[in-house]
């Protein structure tokens, strides 16, 4: 019976899945994605639910939004642009969100950033340099704004706003409905990493990504504490 669930379902969601490249200005193909965006992106539940909180003055979190809550934020709240930290990609949840910011005028900026594995260091100074750039008030979202959404935003305080590393985690929270003992945990160990690292040898947490952090010894370390 569950193979056969698996099945039915991998079916279905390949058969709504527009191919790369597809016309979403064909109504037809629009429908499809949007079925595929509700239901296998989980963008139902989003519907009334916004994970929204306020990282500093001008500078919003969130799960992805909708187009008409960006059109809301937009006339509300005056934002200028969106962080999209999923990445790019063919699939629904990255068209509507590039659609929507075409449609409004907002720019759109994209990271791809990990909530439950480890980050490369390429994708963080790519962030590092959107914080530099990003026009306010902007939002910046993940899926449900939980993981991805509270590494980025915890980021933006430390580095950009200066804000203490054990002030500006707090935005990995249940509050957003960050669950530090799953996998998830590892957006907090990022932090608890580059304390250790720096202890000895003091430095900036933007000096420490940029010159510094290593992927492989921060999995490492990881590994064993959770081992340990």
């Amino acid at each position: 019976m569950v193979s056969f669930l698996d099945e039915y379902f991998s079916k279905l969601e390949r058969s709504l899945r527009p191919a790369p490249g597809a016309d979403y200005g064909d109504p037809s193909v629009r429908r499809r994605a949007m079925a595929h965006f509700l239901l296998f992106d989980h963008h139902l539940l989003r519907l009334p639910w916004t994970n929204l909180g306020a990282v500093a003055d001008g500078v919003f979190r969130s799960n992805q939004p909708t187009l008409a809550r960006l059109r809301r934020m937009r006339d509300k709240m005056r934002i200028k642009a969106v962080l999209n930290l999923r990445g790019t990609s063919t699939r629904p949840s990255f068209r509507f969100s590039e659609r929507a910011c075409e449609e409004l005028g907002l720019d759109l900026h994209v990271a791809d950033i990990r909530g439950r594995r480890v980050n490369h260091r390429e994708a963080l100074i790519n962030l590092l340099d959107i914080f530099r750039k990003i026009p306010t008030p902007f939002v910046l979202h993940c899926k449900s704004g939980a993981d991805r959404s509270g590494l980025a935003a915890a980021l933006y305080r430390v580095i950009i706003l200066g804000h203490p590393v054990e002030e500006a985690r707090k935005e990995l929270s249940l509050r957003y409905l960050h669950a530090s003992w799953t996998s998830s945990g590892i957006c907090g160990f990022f932090f608890d990493h580059y304390l250790a690292e720096t202890k000895k040898r003091p430095m900036d947490m933007e000096t420490w990504i940029r010159e510094v952090y290593d992927p492989d010894r921060f999995m490492r370390a990881y590994e064993a504490r959770a081992s340990g």
